[in-house]
């Protein structure tokens, strides 16, 4: 009876792995921790806009499972708060990352997708009385070294609220 009640489970382990059409995980880039609750879309690689993705949550151990896809190119992407979206296969941050192919009888390829924790810059702008200054614009600049020379360019801009305040977010670390 045992032996019968292991054979039935791991029968429907393994049946539960293979009616995958794409499977894989969702770990923390920095700490290669499995991240629960992440959302991650499979989409149909289309040039159209009507195409809705399909959506699944990932389990405690990172781990996701889309079912019953229709053959294709698919691009899969998570996301979860406090870290910055990721696509498959992507080399480097917003990049549009590589496609599936998803056919009949093959077996399901395994995706792994890598997420890097936001970051974020904030500060307070005061004037000489310690007051809040507000409506000022603020700068985020990005340095870079081009021809041997050291030059910055803006890459996002805001202005601080009533109370002096600004804040960049989300931004990828480092």
């Amino acid at each position: 009876m045992e032996a019968a009640l292991c054979a039935l489970l791991f029968t429907g382990a393994l049946s539960a792995q293979t009616r995958c059409a794409i499977q894989g995980l969702v770990v923390d880039a920095l700490t290669k921790q499995p991240l629960a609750e992440a959302k991650v879309f499979a989409e149909i690689d289309s040039e159209s806009n009507s195409v809705v993705p399909v959506r699944r949550l990932t389990d405690t151990n990172g781990g996701f499972c889309f079912e019953d896809l229709a053959a294709g190119a698919y691009r899969v992407r998570a996301a979860r708060a406090f870290y910055i979206g990721a696509n498959y296969n992507e080399h480097r941050p917003g990049g549009r990352g590589q496609t599936l192919e998803i056919a009949a009888g093959r077996p399901a390829p395994v995706v792994n997708i890598e997420l890097l924790p936001q970051a974020a810059i904030g500060g307070e702008l005061l004037d000489a009385d310690g007051d809040p200054l507000e409506g000022v614009r603020v700068d985020l600049l990005r340095a870079r070294w081009k021809q041997r020379k050291l030059q910055a360019a803006v890459v996002e801009e805001t202005t601080t609220d009533d109370r002096g305040r600004y804040r960049f977010a989300p931004l990828v670390a480092g």
